[in-house]
């Protein structure tokens, strides 16, 4: 609390590499080249599939008294678009309402509800915390149906973007 950062008062702080300090025996901590090493595509497929898996369990969990059905036909779509959301950083309003347009246009009067998440990877619980907050598991309409898709995409040194497209679509 009693550090004042304002580094232009002279009386606060002090220069630490200056004409009269012998500074030629340090080392930078900083490596002389950064590697990068190329991500596995097969191990971000393969953690795609577990954390799909994974979320299925969960949201058929958070709703023990009624039952889950999934629309395959949905989910295949949410699939296509998720790359796609990944390359073109997220798509913005436009993305959004030109997948519901085609949505709507291949599932007919059903009324769709959901959007995707998009997060790094670090472990399996934020991801679950994620999709939970949505509430989406949480609709009452005897004749809802669910879609669930994840796209896991790899970039260099394991780090991976995780997108979770989540809708529920209510006949009417």
């Amino acid at each position: 609390m009693r550090i004042n950062f304002d580094v232009s008062r002279s009386h606060c702080w002090k220069p630490f590499f200056t004409g009269s300090f012998p500074h030629s025996s340090l080392t930078s901590v900083q490596p002389e080249q950064l590697v990068y090493r190329r991500s596995d595509r097969t191990t971000a497929v393969e953690l795609q599939d577990r954390i799909e898996r994974t979320l299925r369990d969960k949201i058929m969990s958070w709703r023990p008294h009624r039952p889950t059905r999934w629309n395959r036909h949905c989910t295949t779509a949410l699939k296509h678009f998720l790359p796609s959301l990944e390359l073109g950083g997220g798509g913005g309003r436009d993305a959004g309402e030109g997948h519901r347009h085609e949505l709507q246009s291949m599932l007919g009067d059903n009324r769709i509800s959901g959007f995707p998440l998009n997060m790094p990877f670090s472990e399996m619980a934020p991801i679950v915390e994620a999709v939970y907050s949505t509430g989406v598991h949480t609709t009452h309409s005897p004749n809802v149906e669910f879609a669930l898709a994840v796209y896991v995409h790899p970039y260099p040194n394991n780090v991976l973007s995780v997108w979770v497209y989540l809708a529920s679509l209510v006949r009417p």
